[in-house]
């Protein structure tokens, strides 16, 4: 049995959805109305403990929830699952942190990094496409998310994507890309 996202929407509101309905956007994205808001608060760099007190959950509801959404976009981690959610318009691209720094001074090999890290790719991974060894890759890692200022790097791949290094259609693997909704590009 399908269930239309508008009809979802209505059931968990109360109200008929709109085109600006954050639970039509998070239903066409696959995702449940939690599950959005879980993926939303910790796109601003809250720790699960932060989300859990902010929702009145468990840190483990938290988890569940983002593990969830995270299988739900065929992301490999919540980074990445965020960035997909952002660019199918499941949570605003304002849940990111604000911009500390502006990221002008990244290499080329900085930014191939950060790119392919948006990507959900590993350092062996990218140091396989890049023809680098894994310490490199890491090196190159770290100090992209020092440069955008960061110090982990889920924040720093959100930090990436709100300053414009990255764009969230990078968080896809070549080929994958899906169109984002047509509320999201309104």
């Amino acid at each position: 049995m399908t269930t239309d996202p508008r009809t979802h929407a209505h059931a968990m509101t109360g109200s008929p959805a709109g085109p600006d309905d954050p639970g039509l956007r998070a239903a066409a994205a696959g995702l449940t109305p939690d599950e959005a808001e879980v993926l939303r608060l910790l796109a601003g760099a809250l720790t699960d403990k932060e989300v859990a007190r902010h929702l009145t959950m468990t840190q483990t509801q938290v988890s569940a929830h983002a593990l969830a959404a995270t299988r739900r976009m065929g992301a490999p981690d919540r980074t990445t699952a965020i960035l997909r959610a952002i660019h199918l318009g499941a949570i605003p691209a304002d849940a990111l942190p604000p911009v500390r720094a502006d990221g002008q001074h990244l290499t080329r090999r900085q930014r191939d990094v950060l790119t392919l890290m948006a990507a959900g790719l590993t350092y062996p991974q990218i140091g396989t496409r890049l023809g680098l060894a894994e310490g490199t890759v890491s090196g190159y890692a770290r100090s992209a998310i020092w440069c955008v200022g960061a110090s982990t790097r889920h924040e720093g791949l959100l930090l990436a994507v709100r300053s414009g290094l990255v764009t969230t259609a990078e968080a896809w693997p070549p080929g994958t890309l899906p169109s984002p909704t047509r509320e999201a590009a309104a």
